[in-house]
């Protein structure tokens, strides 16, 4: 689309995103200007009611709630009112590589706005941004020194941004850095 004109573009993309409910259009009945006006960015996976929800995590920067919904496979983010405002399904390695769906059972967010996620199906931590694409991965059972993989399961962070895992396995909490590694066991 780089050969079309800027006003092209923007009318197109206004058309799909008003197709699937992402802005309102609206017209000025004394000019005839078209007003758009963003109502949400919310994706395609399970709507409606979360089944089981797993934890929660309250981000007072940006004043937003994730809840890992785990049967659903996804993490639900949640305005300061408690309104979805975004939805993203959560993928894992499965035992060919490929990438499925998980069943994240934790998600806290850090301070410059990653998402840390623990899976039931997956032993390393993801750390994703905002909207769910995988940036790393922490591999727990090396930082530990374990001789098999780890079941990270639920976790918190403190006001220096630390991370707080609980080993499933071993019953054991883990202390992360925010950058990853490992500060105590």
């Amino acid at each position: 689309m780089p050969h079309l004109p800027q006003g092209v573009k923007v009318a197109i993309l206004v058309t799909l995103l008003a197709g699937v409910g992402a802005v309102r259009t609206t017209t000025q009945p004394e000019t005839g200007a078209l007003t758009v006006r963003h109502v949400r960015t919310f994706s395609a996976y399970q709507r409606g009611p979360l089944r089981r929800p797993e934890s929660v995590s309250f981000d007072p920067a940006r004043r937003e709630l994730y809840v890992a919904a785990l049967p659903d496979h996804q993490i639900v983010i949640f305005n300061a009112k408690i309104a979805p405002v975004f939805r993203f399904e959560h993928r894992v390695p499965d035992t060919d590589g490929n990438m499925a769906p998980g069943e994240p059972c934790s998600a806290v967010v850090g301070d410059r706005g990653t998402i840390y996620v623990t899976d039931r199906t997956w032993s390393c931590i993801d750390v994703t941004d905002f909207r769910g694409r995988s940036l790393r991965t922490l591999d727990l059972g090396a930082l530990m020194g374990l001789d098999r993989a780890a079941a990270p399961r639920r976790m918190d962070r403190d006001e220096a941004g630390n991370l707080y895992v609980v080993e499933e396995t071993t019953g054991q909490v883990a202390v992360l850095a925010p950058d990853g590694t490992l500060l105590r066991k």
